[in-house]
């Protein structure tokens, strides 16, 4: 028997799939899986190296992301939602299998996604739908495991479709083109939908946007849009965000215009964020503050999904079986993620309110020099409600913060709250010892296991 952390999704009741969640939690009708009605199309989209506080539809004073905040008013906005890792290769994996890193096995870019895991596409592809993907970078390559489950995967790079001219990455040699910008992957996906999409059947399409990603250089009337008051760094990676919220504005106005607006679930997130030098990092992959982490997650279905904004922490991996639960489609049994749509009852809200979210920074071999910052080993942390926690052992980094207090994380709290040190260690290290055993090894002790038990994550 499986032990560990209790994240399982429901299973889909074929025979009827109503869910009417009451209160302010999140509404769910007519599921597909006993519905006349064909099943609905999935659109999940991912942006590279997105900050969430840096897009106006999560507050941000400059109007960056008017599109998205179009679509938000129809839209469940998660204001609290956290990426797996600070990199590209580890967060994907976790949303395309709903299991948490390392356990995936994904540890950095580069690392090939084990075919033994069930992703999206594969589940979805088996229920009948119509899979494809059009990638922002090479780092998806399907050499990477990413393709998993899709009948077509573009990433067929031009040398002049993208940023990016380099002969080499990760010691792997590139041929031809390394990226493809927002216009490319609009104007590809607007290709598949109109006229590659099968109508009779339902499909998953994911649209990967990298834009945002460093070096900055958005079409100049988007730099200009939001350059007033700011120096390049900001105005550039404000512009790249603008510049791809018009982009992923063209897709949903073809959805629309095709008549699969009302019957496409989209999904909206981000893979990691930038550090635009807080920390004393200008990029992103050396740590997991809140800057590098926190990111969009926006879901809309009109008529099956209640618009509004939650508070509630939520995690890259409730991604997957929260779209599969909507969809009335069972999830597999090896994932970690919570079906949001499932567990948000509205007497449940304070229980998730103090649910762990869980972060991983890549591993680096020790002594590693990054950006002026020699690096070792993995970085682990744990949020609860407004505490975080940080371990670097390799590192000697052991930091605390309170983020009602010190969202920027200024002010390393590790020694002045010893309470609060021991109370998230053991939910932790109990974490830590689960994403690394091995498959099927029993990973918590019983001591391990009723503390994690009190807050209602273990079985």
């Amino acid at each position: 028997m499986k032990l560990g952390l209790h994240f399982r999704p429901s299973r889909c009741l074929r025979s009827s799939a109503l869910l009417a969640l009451a209160g302010t939690s999140l509404l769910l009708l007519h599921l597909g899986c006993g519905s006349r009605h064909p099943p609905p199309g999935v659109l999940l989209i991912s942006i590279d190296t997105i900050r969430a506080d840096h897009m106006s539809v999560y507050g941000y004073a400059r109007p960056s992301t008017p599109n998205l905040e179009a679509f938000a008013a129809d839209a469940v906005v998660f204001d609290n939602a956290y990426a797996a890792s600070s990199t590209t290769g580890p967060s994907h994996a976790t949303l395309f299998t709903g299991i948490y890193a390392p356990r995936h096995g994904v540890n950095a870019n580069a690392v090939v996604l084990a075919e033994r895991h069930h992703t999206l596409a594969e589940v979805l592809r088996d229920e009948g739908y119509q899979t494809a993907a059009v990638l922002g970078s090479f780092v998806l390559d399907a050499r990477f495991g990413f393709a998993q489950g899709y009948d077509v995967y573009q990433q067929d790079f031009g040398r002049d479709e993208g940023k990016f001219d380099i002969q080499e990455w990760e010691g792997i040699a590139i041929r031809d083109g390394f990226d493809r910008r927002a216009t490319v992957v609009s104007r590809r996906a607007v290709e598949w939908l109109t006229r590659t999409r099968k109508p009779h059947r339902p499909f998953l399409l994911t649209l990967h946007y990298f834009d945002p990603h460093e070096p900055y250089r958005p079409p100049i009337e988007y730099a200009r849009r939001l350059a007033a008051g700011r120096n390049n760094l900001g105005a550039g990676y404000d512009g790249e965000i603008a510049y791809v919220d018009d982009e992923i504005g063209r897709v949903l106005a073809a959805l629309d215009k095709l008549g699969l607006a009302k019957t496409t679930l989209v999904v909206i997130t981000g893979d990691h964020g930038q550090g635009l030098t807080q920390h004393n990092d200008p990029y992103h992959a050396v740590n997991i503050y809140e800057e590098s982490v926190r990111v969009p997650l926006m879901m809309r279905w009109p008529g099956r999904l209640r618009p509004g904004r939650r508070s509630l922490p939520v995690e890259q991996v409730d991604v997957l079986p929260t779209i599969l639960g909507a969809l009335g489609i069972g999830a597999p049994e090896e994932i970690d993620g919570l079906d949001l749509g499932v567990g948000w009852r509205s007497n449940e809200d304070r229980d998730l309110a103090s649910r762990p979210i869980f972060l991983y920074r890549q591993f680096y071999s020790p002594g590693r020099k990054l950006r002026k910052v020699v690096l070792g080993g993995e970085q682990f942390a744990v949020r609860v409600e407004d505490w975080k926690l940080i371990i670097a052992e390799d590192e000697r980094r052991r930091e605390l913060y309170d983020l009602g207090r010190d969202p920027g994380e200024l002010e390393n709290l590790y020694d002045a709250r010893p309470a609060v040190v021991t109370r998230l260690t053991p939910v932790l290290d109990a974490w830590r010892r689960y994403v690394t055993a091995p498959p099927g090894q029993r990973i918590l002790g019983e001591e391990e296991r009723a503390k994690l038990r009190a807050l209602g994550y273990v079985e």
